[in-house]
């Protein structure tokens, strides 16, 4: 009797052992549900690379305002500006070198001293200056009629200016003229160029005198 019951015994210890190494094989539910969400959550991580959207915008962009600065640089580059200081041609030491003021202008530090003395200002149409000193001879040649205005303004005292205007060198009538104010004091003289035919104004001086001056040709409307 007690052989059997000792066989009783040890087949429940065995039995049980094995209870508990079946046990111990059984995956923990937990365990796999922890898998499961590290996969879920490995997986929500992924997303578009906004990134590199935003740099291939940016290169486009960058490119477009390279493109409109260069033809912005190539546009101002073509343009020219004209030369506003440009001094006329010849050296007003007769009609041939008469210094060209059709468009007007200004010229500073102009001077009588040293200049030709051929033209005087006694013909017909013209000041009567006295005894007329060394000249400077400019020319206007409009297309159509024009009226002008001629202002002498001395730089100094002792030169007394006077203008007249010729249609040539070799003619000794005036088409108009003028001498009314003393020396170191501004002449005008306002007339009418015909159109097509050149009109030289004269720059003179009175009983001699010669010296620098402004001239100032302007165009009336």
């Amino acid at each position: 009797m007690k052989g059997v019951m000792w066989k009783m015994v040890c087949l429940a210890l065995v039995c049980g052992a094995g209870m508990v190494g079946c046990a111990g094989d059984v995956d923990d539910p937990s365990d796999v549900g922890a898998i499961e969400d590290s996969g879920g959550d490995a997986g929500g991580d992924v997303a578009p690379d906004a990134d590199g959207a935003d740099a291939d915008d940016a290169d486009i962009s960058d490119a477009g305002d390279t493109d409109d600065a260069d033809v912005s640089d190539a546009d101002e580059s073509d343009a020219e500006e004209p030369d506003a200081d440009e001094t006329p041609s010849g050296d007003g030491t007769s009609c041939e070198q008469a210094i060209d003021m059709t468009g007007g202008g200004v010229l500073e530090a102009q001077s009588t001293a040293g200049a030709p003395e051929n033209q005087d200002a006694d013909g017909e149409g013209c000041p009567s200056g006295r005894i007329s000193g060394p000249e400077l001879i400019y020319v206007v040649n409009p297309t159509e009629t024009t009226a002008y205005r001629v202002r002498v303004e001395p730089n100094e005292v002792s030169f007394d200016p006077m203008i007249y205007v010729r249609s040539g060198c070799e003619t000794s009538v005036c088409l108009d003229g003028t001498v009314f104010n003393g020396p170191g004091s501004v002449e005008t003289l306002d007339f009418e160029a015909p159109g097509g035919v050149p009109s030289y104004i004269i720059v003179d001086g009175e009983l001699l005198s010669e010296g620098s001056f402004r001239l100032e040709v302007t165009i009336e409307e």
